[in-house]
């Protein structure tokens, strides 16, 4: 079974079509710009015979993705890119009956004029088919990232 990739958007009412225009390269993951923009939420799940490596790497991609949005929106019209070390992007792996729950954020170039670095850290991961109290903390868990995240969304467009 291949990989299942859900994100989570902002609409993009949401945000004025000037700025959309200016930083479609960096919130938009499509070439149509009339769906969903700056993805900060992400779940990638894996049947019985998909790789767990692969999860990884498509939720460190995925990641990066929703950090560089938040960073590309949060660094709008600035001086200088903003860099706050503080994670905005929430990405969610669902393998072998577990779920891992990981953050993700932008750092500061090492050296000036270098590219920004992206970072990936676990929060949590829960054994969703062992108890029901663990299936509900895992499942409470990942409603609570899906809300912050929104928040932070949010704060980010404006």
């Amino acid at each position: 079974m291949s990989t299942t990739c859900t994100a989570y958007c902002a609409r993009p009412e949401q945000l004025s079509q000037k700025v959309r225009d200016e930083l479609s390269g960096k919130i938009i993951p499509s070439t149509q710009h009339d769906l969903p923009m700056a993805p900060n939420f992400f779940l990638a799940a894996k049947g019985p015979d998909g790789s767990l490596a692969v999860a990884g790497r498509q939720a460190c991609y995925d990641g990066a993705l929703g950090a560089r949005a938040m960073h590309s929106l949060r660094s709008y019209r600035q001086d200088e890119p903003v860099y706050d070390n503080n994670a905005d992007t929430i990405t969610s792996i669902y393998h072998g009956g577990t779920l891992k729950m990981y953050t993700s954020h932008v750092a500061q170039p090492r050296s000036p004029g270098g590219r920004p670095e992206y970072h990936m850290t676990q929060l949590r991961s829960f054994a969703i088919t062992d108890t029901r109290d663990t299936c509900a903390a895992g499942l409470q868990a990942y409603r609570n990232g899906q809300e912050w995240v929104e928040k932070k969304r949010n704060e980010a467009i404006k």
